[in-house]
């Protein structure tokens, strides 16, 4: 008998005092994967997806799992809304959560003293 996808990445959680932390295999931008059968073929999903569809059922089509923690590698259910992609990003800006090109949201990137030339 196959451990169902939700139970396999239960597996992996750390649950401190706030956040379900899953501790497998993470994608490029932090969010947590799982290994699913979808068809008869193996694919990956999000970790807060198959959290989310186990807890609250099918997500919405056009809408995206929110993390109300803003930590990616978290599935606690509580933590975990419905939401659309603009809403997704507005919740990234607002929260200084993101990264772009042009300063001080830039992952690890030095600010240069305001008295200093810019190198550029």
């Amino acid at each position: 008998m196959s451990t169902s996808p939700y139970d396999r990445m239960m597996a992996k959680v750390e649950k401190t005092l706030d956040c379900w932390l899953f501790n497998g295999a993470l994608d490029r931008n932090g969010h947590g994967v799982v290994r699913v059968k979808v068809d008869g073929k193996w694919t990956t999903r999000k970790a807060h997806q198959v959290a989310y569809t186990h807890h609250k059922g099918t997500l919405p089509d056009g809408l995206v799992v929110r993390h109300t923690c803003d930590v990616r590698n978290c599935v606690n259910p509580d933590h975990l809304e419905p939401g659309t992609q603009r809403e997704n990003v507005g919740d990234i800006i607002a929260r200084h959560r993101g990264r772009n090109q042009y300063g001080p949201w830039v992952g690890k990137a030095a600010v240069a003293a305001e008295t200093e030339e810019c190198p550029f």
